[in-house]
């Protein structure tokens, strides 16, 4: 059975290009005109109800001990992968910062 990720980032220089962006706004608007825009429907609304979700619990992290960078650091295997699979464990750590952002930015993103 192959693993089938919901998020397929194609190229390490989308996520460096996200992870560039200083603003908020500019982060949102790139993820969902250049990322998530390669999705289908179905796979949209599955990630979107997922980081909604991992929002929420980011959101009581003072309760919980599970702020963003953990949630991200917990789901990024089974969430994020890239076209070849050796490349995953070199990208490991821009895949934690972009999910991260996508946790933090849920409402923006996924609106």
């Amino acid at each position: 059975m192959t693993k089938c990720r919901l998020l397929l980032v194609s190229k390490c220089s989308m996520l460096l290009t996200v992870l560039g962006l200083s603003e908020d706004r500019e982060r949102a608007s790139f993820i969902k005109k250049r990322i998530l825009c390669d999705l289908s429907d179905q796979r949209k609304k599955i990630l979107g109800e997922i980081i909604g979700l991992l929002h929420d619990v980011a959101a009581l992290s003072e309760e919980n001990k599970m702020p963003a960078r953990n949630l991200a650091a917990v789901w990024v295997p089974n969430l994020i992968r890239n076209e070849d699979p050796q490349e995953d464990m070199r990208i490991l750590t821009l895949a934690n910062k972009f999910l991260e952002i996508l946790i933090t930015l849920a409402p923006e993103i996924f609106e």
